[in-house]
C-alpha cells in the first residue's frame, strides 16, 4: 500500500522525489501510505503540514535528515506551516536543524519564514537548542534574524546559562554582545558565571566581562559563589581570575567552608596557593569548627599540608564539633596518613594531646592499623597506654580492629594487656572476637585469665564460638578454657556457635 512517492523516497531517487511532489501539488487524489511513515514520512505526504502516525511532520523529518532538495520544495508552498511541531517534543524544523548544527538548513526555513522565537512545550526555542549544543554558527545566524536573546524555558534556562552550563566559551561571547542578561538565573540560583566556573575553564569565565558586568560573589541556593566551585573545580585559570576581578576571597559557605577550606579538603595546591597569596585566612573554619589544615590532613594532601603550616596554619587548633576538639594530627593518625603526620611532627604538633574522647594520635592510628604509622609515633613519644574516655587503649583499639600486627608491635612496646575499657573487655576477650589466635595465644602466654569474663558475662571462648573463629576457639580449649562457662542468658560456647550457624566451631566444641 506504498504510494509511489513512499517507493521513490525509500530507493534514493530524490529527482523522482521531487518531480512526484510537484506533481502532488496540482493532484490531490495521489495515494497516502497506509503504513507508519517512519523516517521517510517525507515522501510520502502530499502536505507540509500531513503528519506521520507518531505526530511527525514531513518537513522536520526533512530537515534532521539535512535533505536540502527535499527542504526547498516542501517550504515552497505558501499554504504550508512551516512551524507544525512535531508530537512528541514539540520540535519545529527550525529548532531540529538548530539542534542539529544545519546552518544552510536555518537559513533556508528563516528565508522562508519559520517563526525564530516559537517555543516547544519545554519553552527552549531555536536559539536554545543551538545554545545548548554550542553551535556557533547557527547562533549567530539566529541572533541576526531577530532571535530574542533571553527567553526562559519552564525550568528558568536562558540561552547563556545553557551555553555556560556547557563549557560553549565562543557561544557565550556571541550572546553577550547580542545583548544577553549576564546575572540571570536558573531555579537553584546558579548563574553564567557560576555554571561556566564549574564547567568551563579561563575563556568562558573571561568572556563574562566579570570586571564589569556580573555580580562576582552571587551564590546560587545552596551558597556556593563561583570561586568557591572554581577552587573545588581546581580550575586555577578561573580562581585567577576571580581574585584579579575582586571576588571576596574568605567568602564562606553555609556550612562555613571558604574557597581556601573546600580546596585544602579536595588537594588542590595551585590554587592554595593562589587563595593564600590573595590573603585568605589560613586557619578560617567552617562551622563545625574544622580548620583548612585539618581537612587536608584528614584527606591525607600532605603538600598542602606543608603549604598551610608554611603559611602560618596553628598545628594544634582544634574543632569545636560538639567539643570534641580534634587536632590535624589526631585526624591525620586516625585516617593513617603517613605523610602528613610526619609533617605536623617535624613542625611541632603535639603527640599526646587528646580530644574530647580522649583520643590521642596513637589509639587512633592502632585502630587504623598501620604499623609504620604507629611505629613512628611510639618512636616519638607517644604513649602507649594513655586511654580514651571510653577506657579504650592502642592495643584495645587495634585488637578490636583485628590488627594482629599493630597488636604485636604494641604488645612489644610494653602496652598493658589487662587492662579494662568501659564494657568490661580486656585484651583477650578483645583478640578472642576479631579471631587473632596468634595473640590470644601470647596473651594466655603472660597471664592472663582465660576465663575472665567482661561485664555483660561474656568469656573469650564464647566471643570465639559466637564468631565462629575455630582457631582462638582451639587455642582456648587447649590452655584449659571452661567449655562449658555459662554467659549472658545461660549462653555457653556451643549454644552460641548453633545460634550463629558456625558448623565447624560445633563441631570442635
Amino acid at each position: 500500500n506504498w504510494s509511489p512517492l513512499t517507493v521513490a523516497y525509500f530507493s534514493g531517487y530524490l529527482e523522482l522525489v521531487h518531480l512526484i511532489y510537484m506533481q502532488t501539488l496540482e493532484n490531490e487524489n495521489v495515494s497516502q501510505p497506509s503504513p507508519p511513515a517512519a523516517p521517510i514520512v517525507v515522501a510520502s505526504c502530499n502536505s507540509i503540514a500531513t503528519k506521520s502516525r507518531n505526530g511527525d511532520t514531513a518537513l522536520r523529518i526533512a530537515c534532521e535528515r539535512r535533505d536540502l532538495k527535499v527542504i526547498k520544495t516542501l517550504v515552497r508552498d505558501t499554504y504550508n506551516d512551516l512551524n507544525l511541531p512535531s508530537g512528541d517534543k514539540g520540535l519545529t524544523p527550525l529548532m531540529t536543524a538548530s539542534r542539529d548544527c544545519n546552518p544552510d538548513v536555518v537559513a533556508i526555513l528563516l528565508e522562508a519564514g519559520a517563526n525564530i522565537n516559537l517555543k516547544n512545550g519545554d519553552g527552549h526555542t531555536a536559539l536554545n537548542f543551538a545554545a545548548d549544543r554550542g553551535h556557533l554558527p547557527v547562533v549567530e545566524i539566529l541572533l541576526d534574524k531577530g532571535a530574542s536573546v533571553d527567553m526562559v524555558t519552564t525550568e528558568c534556562w536562558t540561552p547563556l546559562l545553557l551555553a555556560a552550563s556547557n563549557g560553549h566559551a565562543n557561544v557565550v561571547n556571541i550572546l553577550l554582545k547580542g545583548g544577553a542578561y549576564i546575572n540571570s538565573q536558573y531555579r537553584n540560583g546558579s548563574t553564567a558565571l557560576l555554571s561556566a566556573s564549574q564547567h568551563c575553564d579561563d575563556v568562558a569565565v573571561a568572556e563574562l566581562d566579570v570586571e564589569k558586568r556580573v555580580n562576582i560573589d552571587m551564590p546560587d541556593n545552596e551558597g556556593w559563589t563561583p570561586l568557591m566551585i572554581a577552587a573545588f573545580n581546581d580550575h586555577e585559570n578561573v580562581v585567577d581570575i576571580l581574585l584579579k576581578a575582586g571576588a571576596t576571597v574568605d567568602a564562606q559557605h553555609p556550612n562555613g567552608a571558604t574557597a581556601l577550606y573546600i580546596a585544602s579538603e579536595n588537594g588542590h595546591l595551585s590554587v592554595v596557593e593562589m587563595l593564600l597569596e590573595k590573603g585568605a585566612s589560613v586557619d578560617m573554619a567552617n562551622k563545625v569548627g574544622n580548620s583548612p589544615l585539618m581537612a587536608a590532613a584528614f584527606y591525607g594532601h600532605a603538600n598542602v599540608v606543608d603549604t598551610l603550616l608554611e603559611a602560618g596554619a596553628s598545628i594544634d587548633n582544634g574543632a569545636t564539633d560538639q567539643n570534641k576538639r580534634d587536632t590535624p594530627l589526631i585526624v591525620a593518625a586516625a585516617s593513617g596518613n603517613d605523610d602528613c603526620v610526619i609533617l605536623l611532627l617535624e613542625n611541632g604538633a603535639r603527640i599526646n594531646v587528646a580530644n574530647s574522647d580522649g583520643l590521642t594520635p596513637l589509639i587512633g592510628a592502632a585502630g587504623e592499623g598501620s604499623v609504620e604509622l604507629v611505629s613512628l609515633l611510639l618512636q616519638k613519644g607517644a604513649d602507649v597506654n594513655a586511654t580514651s574516655l571510653e577506657g579504650s587503649s592502642a592495643l584495645h583499639m587495634a585488637l578490636a580492629f583485628g590488627h594482629f600486627d599493630t597488636a604485636t608491635l604494641l604488645l612489644n612496646h610494653g602496652a598493658s594487656f589487662d587492662a579494662v575499657d568501659k564494657d568490661g573487655d580486656n585484651a583477650l576477650l578483645l583478640a578472642a572476637h576479631s579471631g587473632l589466635d596468634g595473640v590470644v595465644k601470647t596473651l594466655i602466654e603472660k597471664g592472663l585469665s582465660v576465663d575472665f569474663t567482661n561485664n555483660e558475662g561474656k568469656s573469650a571462648l564464647l566471643n570465639a564460638a559466637m564468631e565462629g573463629h575455630v582457631g582462638v576457639v582451639l587455642v582456648l580449649l587447649h590452655a584449659g578454657a571452661n567449655i562449658d562457662q555459662r554467659g549472658p542468658n545461660g549462653t555457653t560456647a556451643l549454644l552460641g556457635a548453633c545460634k550463629n550457624g558456625h558448623l565447624e566451631a560445633v563441631k570442635l566444641l
